[in-house]
């Protein structure tokens, strides 16, 4: 009889024990999860696309994946400051987009609204050490969005990828590159490309800007311009020819970015060689174009 009362004292004392085991787990699973939840049910989740790109819709059929704390309290506070974090449609998951820049860093790409404006922000992230970017570079996004909607398809000048990496002044690590789509009415229609280098505590600095499509109006033509040994190098296609050379611009990085000497192949796209925007060409490659219409 003993033995019996013994054997179901265990089984009991097993049951409770077992019991308390499943409502920790519970406990932890549900934290996790309302720790990337608001109030209002947005799931703070990062957009992982087969392409290792972001885009400028609402995109609902790539896999989502949870942040990392220090992440998801960086991207809080920008809610703090008065930041709309976007959300995919139907879905309430934020569209921040974690592309892989190394096996150990991850960029994201966080689509908010600031001042009733799209912009995308810039976040570079150390999985090992947990260091992420102090500041953190935005974009106007709101001639991007959803591939362009609106252009007459004749400018929609954008292509993919959207974001790249690539080693522009021979420091043997890559800096990233980031589009951005700006309009002025029919004075300007082009595309910019933002350079930035990132160190080991991953800061984000500006090196340069890159107009890398402009709409010409005058010449009812495209200038599409490539950063290749140190040189800005512009290329027209004069109807259905191929790509042809109108001239070069030789560029040298020290603590800023420098125009060096500029070689004009053709003297009616001579004033067109940096950017068609308007604004000084020492100016454009430091800064872009900031005019906001």
């Amino acid at each position: 009889m003993r033995k019996k009362e013994l054997f179901k004292h265990r089984l009991n004392s097993r049951k409770y024990l077992f019991n308390i085991f499943v409502l920790i787990v519970i406990s932890l699973v549900c934290s996790c999860d309302l720790s990337q939840k608001e109030p209002d049910g947005i799931m703070f989740k990062a957009v992982i696309r087969d392409d290792n790109d972001f885009v400028t819709y609402n995109d609902t059929l790539s896999n989502n994946a949870d942040l990392s704390k220090e992440i998801l309290d960086e991207i809080q506070s920008f809610q703090k400051r008065g930041e709309k974090i976007l959300v995919q449609e139907n879905l309430d998951i934020t569209l921040i987009f974690k592309i892989r820049y190394t096996s150990r860093i991850s960029v994201y790409v966080v689509k908010s609204e600031s001042q009733n404006e799209i912009v995308y922000r810039l976040i570079a992230f150390d999985n090992k050490t947990k260091l992420y970017s102090k500041t953190t570079p935005i974009i106007n996004g709101k001639w991007m969005e959803n591939n362009e909607a609106g252009f007459n398809p004749k400018y929609k000048l954008l292509r993919k990828p959207l974001i790249s990496f690539s080693d522009i002044d021979g420091d043997d690590r890559n800096e990233i590159l980031m589009k951005e789509r700006v309009h002025n009415g029919s004075i300007y229609n082009a595309v910019i490309c933002h350079y930035y280098s990132i160190d080991n505590f991953m800061n984000l600095k500006e090196l340069i800007c890159i107009e890398s499509r402009y709409v010409c109006p005058f010449e009812n033509c495209i200038v599409n311009r490539s950063f290749k040994n140190d040189t800005i190098i512009s290329e027209i296609r004069d109807g259905k020819e191929k790509l042809r050379i109108i001239g070069k611009v030789k560029i040298t990085f020290s603590d800023s970015v420098e125009m060096g000497r500029k070689f004009s192949y053709d003297e009616k796209y001579e004033d067109l060689l940096v950017t068609g925007s308007g604004i000084s060409e020492e100016l454009f490659l430091k800064e872009g174009y900031t005019f906001k219409y």
